[in-house]
């Protein structure tokens, strides 16, 4: 992993450094997704190949974090045989489709 130190100009544009630039193999052209969580940014270069899948991610992520904030989550045991962990979440998948939400997270 590289670092290096830039800043933000008055007008908000932030300069990657040349030498992260050219291991990340960055163009002038290229295009990037920019992701912000509390004081992180995140800026993933784009290739058509992957613009569909990372849309894709972004929503599945929103969709979870979403879920984390009404309570529905489960938690397992890192003890728990996987063949068990899988049947667990399969019954907490089927009763969140039906409409029974569990309020609280729930470890079993």
């Amino acid at each position: 992993m590289e670092f290096e130190f830039t800043r933000m100009s008055p007008n908000g544009q932030i300069v990657i450094p040349a030498q992260i630039r050219k291991s990340a193999k960055f163009d002038a052209k290229d295009r990037f997704l920019v992701i912000s969580e509390n004081d992180t940014i995140i800026i993933k270069k784009l290739t058509r190949a992957d613009f569909a899948k990372d849309l894709a991610l972004l929503g599945r992520i929103a969709e979870a974090e979403e879920q984390v904030r009404k309570g529905e989550t489960l938690t397992l045991p890192a003890s728990m045989p996987i063949k068990e962990q899988m049947r667990k979440l399969d019954e907490y998948g089927h009763s969140l489709q039906r409409g029974v939400r569990k309020k609280k997270s729930k470890t079993r």
